[in-house]
């Protein structure tokens, strides 16, 4: 163990709608700490709240473990028909986010407003 203090990660559940979830995520999203969110997100989407939002301007670091976690938890979510959104991620977390080109597969949002707006998708008539 170094100097450094640990800042634990935080995941917690905001808002809830019929087919979706605000989860924020604050602290460390590193490898020892990911299976917080996998866990978090994945009991969200077993309630059919496949449509998710990650908050995540409250992260300070994130690792591949916890760029790992963000993937699996969009491939779960998917898998039920749903969506994720990123919402937040600034300072090194989102140079990580970027130079693992995750860009790509994530839409990123700076504002939880805008991140929610139309969401969670309604489904087609």
């Amino acid at each position: 163990m170094g100097d450094e203090q640990s800042i634990p990660l935080r995941v917690v559940v905001t808002r809830v709608v019929a087919t979706g979830a605000v989860i924020v995520v604050a602290g460390q999203l590193i490898d020892d700490s990911q299976v917080v969110l996998r866990m978090k997100a994945k009991g969200q989407i077993a309630l059919r709240r496949d449509h998710l939002i990650l908050d995540l301007a409250g992260l300070e670091r994130c690792d591949v473990g916890g760029l790992g976690a963000l993937i699996y938890v969009r491939r779960q979510a998917l898998a039920q028909g749903g969506s994720v959104r990123l919402v937040g991620l600034s300072g090194s977390p989102l140079r990580n986010f970027l130079r693992a080109g995750l860009s790509v597969i994530f839409p990123l949002y700076t504002e939880l407003s805008t991140a929610s707006a139309n969401w969670p998708p309604q489904p087609a008539s």
